[in-house]
């Protein structure tokens, strides 16, 4: 389980060691995506979804959004298709 709210960031000795050679991936991730734009302390959309995709938990939860995500629906199927692509 790993939890990553309110970064903008992952330092590179974290993003080795989560992603090390042989070690499992994680179970769950829990990231924030604050909104579609970039944010100097938190992920955007495509910021934490190019984090998750690099550290590929079995799932991952998407937190902290702002309403200027978009239509709960739409960004849900957008989510949805995202997770479809290897």
């Amino acid at each position: 389980f790993i939890y990553l709210s309110d970064v903008s960031k992952i330092p590179e000795r974290i993003m080795s060691h989560v992603t090390r050679p042989g070690a499992p991936p994680p179970r769950v991730l829990v990231i924030d995506a604050l909104k579609r734009t970039p944010h100097f302390s938190h992920f955007s959309l495509d910021e934490a979804l190019a984090a998750a995709r690099e550290i590929g938990a079995g799932q991952t939860w998407l937190v902290g959004m702002t309403c200027s995500i978009g239509d709960h629906d739409e960004v849900n199927e957008e989510l949805r298709a995202w997770g479809e692509r290897k």
